[in-house]
This record gives C-alpha cells, structure tokens and sequence, in this order.
C-alpha cells in the first residue's frame, strides 16, 4: 500500500504510531471536557 503517492517504508509504523497517539489524545480530551 502507497500512502502519499510513496511507497511503504521502513519508518512507516513510525508514521501509524504518531497518528494514533494524536488521536488517543483527541479522545481523552474530549472525555476530559465532559
């Protein structure tokens, strides 16, 4: 799988991991708040 019109590298579950941290911290914020 491409992601950007680049192929997959090495440091791709880098890229995966750094998005999923973003979004835990969405949710928990968004649990936070309420």
């Amino acid at each position: 799988m491409r992601f950007g019109g680049a192929p997959v590298a090495a440091d791709t579950p880098f890229l995966l991991s750094s998005l999923s941290k973003s979004f835990t911290a969405l949710a928990v914020m968004q649990l936070v708040e309420q």
